[in-house]
C-alpha cells in the first residue's frame, strides 16, 4: 500500500526541547516542540508548541500541577485552518498506598483564519490508577468533552456544538515478572 498509494503517505519530524527545574519545592518545566509532516510527499502541517508546567506538593498524598499551552498550526494544503491556540489545564493527584485518583480540567480557546473554525473548548477527566496485585493494574476514566464553535457552520447552516461523554477500562498484567 505504501508504495502504490503514495497519496496517502505520512511523515513526520519531530523535535522537542525540555527544561526541568526544581525551584522552592515546585517542579517547573519549559516544552518547546516542532513537527514537520508530510502527507504524499508534499507539506502538510507545520505544528510549533510551547508549554510551561508548574506542579507541587500541597501535602504527602496531594499533587497540583497547571500548564499553560500555546500552539501555531501552520496547514500549507488549507490556509484557513492555520491557528493559534492557548489552552490552560489544571491536574490533581490524590495519591494512596495502591495508586492514585486524577481529576483534569482543560480550557481551550482555538483562532483560526476562517472564524468559522474558532472555538472554546473544555475537558474534565476524572481516572482511578490503581495496583490489584503485583502483577495487575485498573484504571477506569471518565472523560467529558465539549467543544462550541464561535460561528455558523456552513454545511449545516447553524452553530455547532460537539459534547462527548466516554468511559474507558484498563487493565494491565504483568506476565513476565
Amino acid at each position: 500500500i505504501y508504495t502504490d498509494m503514495t497519496d496517502f503517505n505520512l511523515r513526520s519530524h519531530n523535535l522537542f526541547l525540555a527544561k526541568d527545574l526544581n525551584l522552592f519545592d515546585k517542579n517547573i518545566n519549559f516544552l518547546y516542540g516542532f513537527s514537520d509532516t508530510r502527507l504524499g510527499g508534499s507539506k502538510f502541517l507545520n505544528l510549533h508548541t510551547f508549554t510551561p508546567t508548574i506542579g507541587f506538593e500541597l501535602t504527602e498524598n496531594i499533587f497540583l500541577s497547571s500548564s499553560y499551552n500555546y500552539s501555531h498550526k501552520k496547514f500549507f494544503t488549507d490556509p484557513n485552518r492555520d491557528s493559534h491556540t492557548n489552552s490552560l489545564n489544571l491536574n490533581f493527584f490524590l495519591f494512596n498506598d495502591n495508586g492514585y485518583y486524577l481529576f483534569l480540567y482543560k480550557y481551550e480557546d482555538e483562532d483560526t483564519n476562517f472564524d468559522e473554525y474558532d472555538y472554546t473548548a473544555y475537558n474534565l477527566s476524572l481516572t482511578s490508577n490503581h495496583m490489584v496485585t503485583m502483577n495487575n493494574r485498573m484504571i477506569y476514566s471518565i472523560n467529558y468533552n465539549d467543544k462550541d464553535y464561535l460561528k455558523n457552520t456552513a454545511s449545516i447552516s447553524e452553530k455547532r456544538r460537539d459534547k462527548n461523554k466516554s468511559f474507558s477500562v484498563t487493565n494491565e498484567y504483568k506476565f513476565n515478572e
